[in-house]
């Protein structure tokens, strides 16, 4: 039901994006011998409450949350993460957003901590999962140059990512 953010044209959804890459990054992560759960794994829906439940209770070793951004103007790729880290957390978020604006050239707007208003909170996933978590924006939706940069670049973002959790469990 929550499709996420659409393109400035229309023709994109940030769900079905989101997915797409998903799977090519547990697709990579399998191939590396690490055992995957996702929270979904077809258009289906699943609340922030049970991701966090299925991920706790399945005492994952990692959480990603991947999106993409949306703003009138804006492009690059950004990680949230909370803001009292767990583990290694932030040195994760700097690799994954500094490997993806290498692959792409597009900007590395950096590793974030808590949520984006200044209201004191984190993202739900980062404060509700017992693991360490990361919320990645994976370019914006809203930005022609990042949707042609996310298509160009899908296979290798997933393999950037894939192996930079690796090594990070």
């Amino acid at each position: 039901d929550d499709c996420g953010a659409i393109s400035s044209d229309g023709t994109r959804i940030e769900k079905d994006d989101n997915l797409r890459l998903t799977l090519k990054i547990k697709d990579k992560l399998e191939e590396m011998g690490i055992n995957v759960v996702m929270t979904r794994d077809s258009d289906s829906d699943i609340t922030l409450k049970e991701r966090c439940r299925l991920a706790n209770r399945k005492r994952c070793d990692f959480f990603l949350s991947v999106h993409r951004n949306s703003a009138v103007s804006g492009s690059g790729f950004e990680a949230w993460i909370a803001k009292e880290p767990k583990a290694d957390e932030k040195q994760t978020a700097e690799k994954l957003v500094s490997a993806l604006s290498e692959i792409s050239g597009l900007p590395n707007r950096g590793v974030k901590l808590g949520y984006r208003s200044a209201d004191g909170n984190n993202y739900y996933v980062n404060s509700n999962t017992n693991m360490p978590s990361i919320l990645l924006e994976v370019g914006f939706v809203t930005s022609g140059e990042d949707n042609k940069s996310f298509d160009k670049y899908l296979d290798e973002n997933a393999e950037a990512i894939a192996k930079i959790i690796a090594e990070s469990i």
